[in-house]
């Protein structure tokens, strides 16, 4: 029999001399990189025998999908290439996402939390108030998974409200008046405003 030290398991060696493992990532394995040490314990003909080698784990990439409406947006991190599992099940990414214009100006930001996305799934996603007309998303990444970036569809979204000072005129026949326009912004609002 051959043991293998770190993945705790032990598996015969077959007629051609070969010990291999049909499951060997049975126990779960953070991102990093790490020895196994293979011992083989001899027969009759052969002699006990060690050898180690390295495999390397990597970070999941993730999908960022950013929505905003009424200066509020909403940012979706999915892994990108199947699902993280561990020992306690489902591993989503975690941490914080950062909104910016479309100068690179930060205008949001909050941590990821549980959601769920149109078809049910759990997904991780932060729901960030806006100070500006959101661009992209970006997401810093945790001990699991990169980095990554996402843009809005068509920019952000706000609103405004007009006011006259004065409010109202009486101008007789003939006459002329005026009164100033103020253009107050809302939910994040940059835009031009026609009158």
């Amino acid at each position: 029999n051959a043991a293998f030290a770190a993945l705790n398991q032990t598996t015969s060696v077959n007629s051609n001399g070969i010990a291999e493992l049909s499951n060997p990532f049975s126990n779960p394995f953070p991102p990093g990189t790490y020895t196994v040490k293979a011992n083989y314990s001899g027969d009759p003909s052969f002699s006990p025998s060690t050898a180690s080698g390295t495999f390397t784990i990597a970070k999941n990439n993730v999908s960022v999908t950013p929505t905003s409406s009424d200066g509020t947006a909403v940012v979706q991190v999915k892994p990108a290439v199947g699902d993280l599992f561990f020992a306690g099940g489902f591993l989503l990414p975690s941490g914080v996402v950062t909104v910016s214009d479309s100068s690179g100006k930060n205008i949001g930001s909050g941590n990821l939390a549980l959601g769920m996305d149109g078809q049910g799934n759990q997904i991780a996603q932060a729901t960030i108030t806006l100070s500006g007309t959101a661009a992209s998303a970006s997401y810093a990444g945790d001990s699991n998974y990169n980095p990554g970036t996402g843009t809005f569809s068509g920019g952000g979204t706000g609103s405004f409200t007009l006011s006259a000072a004065p409010a109202t005129l009486t101008i007789s026949s003939g006459g002329s008046g005026s009164t100033t326009m103020n253009v107050t912004p809302a939910s994040g609002f940059t835009g031009t405003v026609s009158v």
